[in-house]
């Protein structure tokens, strides 16, 4: 991922010292930053691997790239120009909910950028993709009366514009229109008691071979 050298070492040398202000007394943490020519690596450099891979209802589900998915070998899904998987700056993982299998990727740069996208891939080989709408606030997806529903605490906050005085709202899936709804609720439900503890689960992909 390329950023310019000079404006990451500037970021790494603030972050640095805001570290040893508040810190003191304690070890610092590992840079694993890497700066190469113009190249910025801000979590070390990448690791290259073949793509993830996982069974699912007796199928062979893949993702050879950022992003493909495949199901037996058939494209069920792909970007016009798909990438090498290049962890951690590219990841994936998923969760399966009855006959859907839901599959989360993270595009970032370990700065200040976060691109975070659903795969919903179902039983007869439908694939619903979604943008997440919110990165770097508390989110997550959660069944509610077994609808598959999508909060932030982005939501709740009165910096965001769409929001409406006592009230807050939520994603929800619609399986007759293949897309996600907003829904408003009353801030007290939400807000007050996040859903958190309801958030699916995300697990890793089991273990990929290195390019």
């Amino acid at each position: 991922m390329r950023f310019s050298s000079q404006r990451m070492r500037v970021q790494a040398f603030v972050l640095g010292t805001l570290a040893a202000l508040l810190f003191p007394c304690m070890g610092m943490p590992q840079d694993k930053s890497v700066i190469e020519g113009d190249v910025y690596y801000g979590c070390g450099k990448p690791k290259s691997i073949a793509g993830y891979n996982l069974k699912w209802l007796g199928a062979q589900i893949s993702l050879p790239s950022y992003v493909t998915i495949k199901r037996n070998g058939a494209v069920l899904f792909s970007d016009p120009n798909p990438s090498r998987w290049k962890p951690p700056y590219t990841s994936a993982r998923y969760a399966a909910t009855g006959n859907a299998l839901l599959i989360l990727t993270l595009g970032d740069d370990c700065v200040d950028i976060q691109e975070k996208r659903l795969f919903i891939v179902q039983e007869d080989s439908r694939v619903v993709h979604q943008p997440v709408w919110t990165s770097n606030w508390k989110d997550g997806f959660f069944l509610e009366d077994g609808v598959l529903t999508y909060w932030s605490e982005y939501f709740c906050q009165a910096e965001d514009k769409e929001k409406e005085a006592g009230k807050s709202y939520v994603y929800a899936f619609s399986k007759n229109k293949q897309s996600f709804e907003r829904v408003d609720v009353d801030e007290a439900k939400y807000c007050g008691r996040p859903p958190t503890e309801r958030f699916l689960r995300f697990r890793r992909f089991g273990p990929v071979a290195n390019k």
